[in-house]
């Protein structure tokens, strides 16, 4: 019988061979040296950006040229932010309050900050950039963002609606933000979920997903609540529509037997960061000619 030695060093009583810590026996019952480890398994280069995404990661495109060093580190913002004593309003793309707190949370006064409009998006982008230049911030909005462009940015923020967040589009304005931030430069997605059909709605992974194919870190996912809190208690102002469309819906879940539909308080802030340097991509054949005269 193998009696394990305590961690006291007492003796053990009992008769028999004694494995003290660090010992071990391999499958084949082989006696192993103390202190080694069977050999790890090789790392699975076909992984899963996340559980249920639907195929493995693809090759990023794009196309780092060298790592940098490790830069200064910073406070990292609570994963959490309420939204004070006044409500955030809901169906803005670009609720002022929340973005001026993500600016100052990310980005310094003087830094270089972009405005990503999402393609397609009927959304203004002009508080959200009135609200930066009121902080201090150097602002750029970039409607047709051409991938050449010098990696200058600080700070690249977009809001993404979610019926509009496929995987092509996300994927395209990811890789514009990858390519328009600095070393170490933050690019935060401002998305939150939605219902259609009575179907959840929720793109956080696929902009997860369309991330770490451009190279992009991932930091970190901020809840941001939009409804005050008194007495521990999420206080909602709806108006006379909303009001009355969520009580009809609420009837109907009862009357059906199935769950009561929630109502959507809060906004999901997604932060990655920048942690290559990238160089411009070479001119297309016929764009070269154009711009340079010479015939390849």
């Amino acid at each position: 019988m193998s009696i394990t030695a305590c961690r006291s060093g007492g003796i053990p009583e009992s008769g028999g061979s004694v494995t003290r810590l660090g010992d071990s026996r391999s499958t084949d019952g082989t006696a192993r040296r103390p202190g080694t480890r069977p050999p790890a398994a090789p790392a699975d280069d076909n992984r899963r950006p996340y559980p249920t995404a639907p195929n493995v990661s693809r090759v990023s495109p794009a196309r780092p040229t060298r790592h940098s060093p490790s830069p200064t580190t910073s406070p990292t913002p609570a994963t959490v932010w309420a939204c004070g004593p006044v409500q955030v309003p809901l169906d803005e793309d670009w609720p002022v309050p929340l973005v001026e707190k993500l600016i100052c949370a990310f980005s310094r006064p003087r830094d270089q900050v972009v405005v990503l409009p999402w393609p397609g998006s009927s959304s203004s982008t002009t508080a959200a950039i009135e609200a930066a230049n009121d902080l201090g911030r150097r602002t750029n909005f970039e409607s047709d963002v051409e991938l050449g462009l010098a990696a200058i940015a600080d700070l690249v923020v977009t809001s993404t609606p979610p019926q509009q967040t496929g995987a092509e589009l996300a994927d395209q304005v990811v890789l514009a933000a990858a390519r328009l931030l600095r070393v170490g430069g933050i690019f935060v997605a401002l998305t939150h979920n939605d219902s259609a059909g009575g179907e959840l709605i929720d793109r956080t992974g696929q902009l997860v997903t369309s991330a770490q194919h451009a190279d992009l870190l991932y930091l970190q996912h901020i809840v941001a609540v939009h409804a005050p809190i008194h007495s521990g208690r999420f206080q909602v102002d709806l108006n006379d529509h909303d009001a009355e469309e969520l009580r009809r819906a609420r009837h109907r879940a009862a009357v059906r037997g199935i769950p009561s539909p929630h109502l959507r308080i809060h906004s999901d802030v997604l932060v990655f960061a920048q942690p290559h340097d990238h160089a411009a991509r070479p001119l297309a054949a016929a764009q070269a000619v154009i711009e340079t005269g010479v015939t390849r």
